[in-house]
């Protein structure tokens, strides 16, 4: 699926599983077109925020979650 499609697909299922939804002809009147989430994607996304998505990032590595030794000798 295309990123808008599952956007979309999102919208219907969080939409379907309300306590009470509308009947069909009034939400298809209320759920965003392809118009309304480009806008919302311009406003709220990645390319919005000055960011773009990176493949290698600054994440965490082995060494920072995990000890060389079986017991921490930090402060000691």
């Amino acid at each position: 699926m295309t990123l808008d499609h599952r956007i979309k697909a999102v919208y219907w299922w969080r939409y379907m599983h309300t306590e009470h939804p509308l009947p069909l002809d009034l939400i298809l009147e209320r759920m965003p077109t392809d118009d309304d989430i480009n806008v919302l994607r311009a406003v709220y996304g990645q390319k919005a925020r000055g960011r773009e998505p990176v493949e290698w990032d600054a994440g965490l590595t082995w060494s920072e979650l995990h000890h060389s030794t079986p017991y921490p000798t930090d402060g000691e």
